[in-house]
């Protein structure tokens, strides 16, 4: 079975506007062009080498998710940022069967990989996938089946939500309802369209606060120089002491500094400028892990640990069990004390359980030690007195 956004990265129409992978307008025909369609077919190739070992190991295909791991990976190798021996034998795989998609003009960072085209063709299908993601997630903007998360709020004196959703449905969702001021890590003072990253939760006196460990598709990356921060591949960037920041803005436009206007990139002058640009949020399995050690994405791993230390009770709703990293996290806070548990809201008991036969095995012994309980029920049919149980005092 594919997913929507797998297929529509497979399937979808789509192009290159200068500066991102976008859908392709009704003028542009039905098929992918330029360097968007390098990217789809290179994706292709890597999906049918991948496919074998997850069906063999798990029984499904391989998603966006495996696939943007994997080209990755690719890039990594071949890049000389990390030497993977075990993948060296699996790239030439690769980069035979690939030769023959080439490159095309539209293609805008690191000429200096030209010559190696196994590394802009990876390249290109990592980018195309994060815009896919961004693009699907943008426009659904209105939430539904969520109103027991902002009656909950309301409800209790102080609650942590950790999403590992990239939309926007949630701050939507609280703002909707009136909830009391809440706080997502960044100032509730503005710089012109942006919010800068502040870690504002640890002295916030807001209720509610929200941590995105997966990031967001508002969320951007910038320099620290002279507050000119949009990004540009330039001599001002420096990508060793970022800055992070929440926009009101389209990937597409360019950032003054203490003001709300914007030009968008076609008007430019300086260079390059995008490849810092793309909103903030991880994809790959593989990435998503290593991340929970740098920079922002650190942070908020830093910060889950750390409340994690101090609560008792996780009500946990539409979590795949699929982030190694988290499974581990909240085994290790079940193991600690036998006082705490987590309730898994889910309608269709056998399914919420982790695929992975190991996670399953250990969600399991907890379920018989009664620290895990499944309450079936969807969130959008539970009310505060389903939950009130779990609340702590």
């Amino acid at each position: 079975m594919v997913d929507g956004l797998t297929r529509l990265l497979l399937n979808g129409a789509w192009k290159r506007d200068r500066w991102r992978f976008s859908h392709c307008e009704s003028k542009d025909g039905h098929a992918s062009l330029g360097s968007a369609k390098e990217a789809q077919d290179f994706i292709r190739i890597l999906k049918e080498n991948i496919n074998d070992c997850l069906l063999a190991r798990e029984q499904r295909t391989s998603n966006y998710e495996d696939i943007h791991a994997a080209v990755a990976q690719i890039v990594e190798h071949e890049h000389g940022f990390s030497t993977n021996p075990l993948i060296a034998r699996f790239v030439e795989i690769i980069r035979n069967a690939t030769t023959h998609l080439g490159v095309s003009d539209d293609y805008q960072f690191g000429y200096e990989l030209f010559q190696n085209g196994v590394v802009v063709l990876a390249d290109q299908a990592a980018e195309l996938i994060q815009w896919v993601i961004y693009d699907e997630l943008k426009p659904v903007t209105e939430p539904q089946g969520m109103s027991v998360l902002s009656d909950v709020a309301k409800a209790v004196s102080g609650v942590d939500i950790f999403t590992l959703n990239h939309d926007l449905l949630l701050e939507k969702q609280l703002s909707h309802e009136n909830v009391p001021v809440f706080t997502d890590g960044f100032s509730n003072d503005r710089d012109g369209q942006f919010r800068w990253f502040d870690g504002s939760w640890r002295n916030s006196k807001a209720s509610v606060r929200i941590f995105k460990l997966h990031g967001s598709i508002n969320w951007y990356c910038f320099n620290d120089k002279g507050r000119v921060r949009f990004g540009c591949v330039g001599d001002d960037f420096d990508p060793n002491n970022p800055l992070y920041a929440i926009g009101d803005i389209k990937p597409t436009h360019r950032y003054h500094p203490g003001s709300n206007k914007n030009d968008t990139l076609d008007t430019a002058t300086r260079g390059p400028v995008l490849k810092y640009l793309r909103p903030m949020f991880l994809t790959g399995n593989l990435f998503k892990e290593r991340a929970y050690a740098l920079g922002l994405f650190g942070e908020l791993y830093s910060e889950f640990c750390a409340r994690l230390r101090t609560c008792r009770s996780i009500i946990c709703c539409g979590y795949g069990w699929h982030d190694r990293i988290i499974n581990a996290r909240l085994v290790q806070w079940l193991d600690e004390l036998k006082e705490r548990r987590i309730a898994i809201l889910h309608y269709d008991e056998p399914k919420q359980k982790p695929e992975d036969q190991a996670w399953r095995s250990v969600l399991d012994r907890h379920i018989k030690a009664k620290q895990v309980k499944q309450i079936p029920k969807w969130l959008c049919k539970c009310s505060v007195a389903d939950l009130e149980p779990y609340f702590e005092d």
